[in-house]
């Protein structure tokens, strides 16, 4: 209820991710935070079955120009760009893998923009695979740089526990 947008990475190469975009929405659903506005980020959209693609990815291809999007990047800076106008308290949550298809990622950059705007970070990483430690310990950074927390749904049926904590730690700070 804090928050002003929830950024949702979705990992466009799984060919269930219709699916998991549903799962969450319905998880933020029952926690009470449906009406908060989303971006919707198609990570990994390069690796996709062409089968698979459809308009919303299409967009947000488009709309970057890139095959191979950067979408946590692009999430992270849109939120930042979009939030750091808005008064009160600013926060962060990404859900996702926490992986990138950029190598040209700086989580330095986009930490000392969040510290700027004095935007939280917090992020539930949830996947059907493990969680790479790289992309883990990237988001640890971050995460410390600005004051927010990385949490592990592992294994994924934790994703809706981990999501309520967060919330309910969220509302007591």
């Amino acid at each position: 209820e804090d928050s002003d947008l929830v950024v949702h990475v979705v990992d466009a190469s799984h060919p269930g991710h219709e699916n998991q975009i549903a799962a969450v929405e319905r998880i933020l659903g029952e926690l009470g935070y449906g009406a908060i506005p989303r971006l919707v980020a198609f990570n990994k959209a390069d690796l996709a079955d062409p089968s698979n693609i459809g308009g919303e990815m299409l967009g947000a291809q488009k709309e970057y120009s890139k095959n191979a999007t950067s979408a946590l990047r692009l999430g992270l800076e849109s939120a930042q760009s979009t939030l750091s106008s808005e008064e009160g308290r600013r926060v962060v949550v990404l859900i996702g893998d926490g992986r990138d298809t950029s190598d040209d990622v700086n989580y330095k950059d986009i930490a000392a923009k969040l510290e700027a705007a004095s935007i939280e970070f917090y992020a539930i990483l949830a996947s059907p695979k493990s969680i790479e430690a790289s992309a883990k310990g990237k988001l640890d950074a971050l995460a410390k740089k600005v004051g927010g927390v990385i949490n592990k749904a592992e294994p994924l049926n934790t994703l809706p526990q981990i999501a309520e904590n967060l919330v309910a730690n969220l509302n007591n700070v």
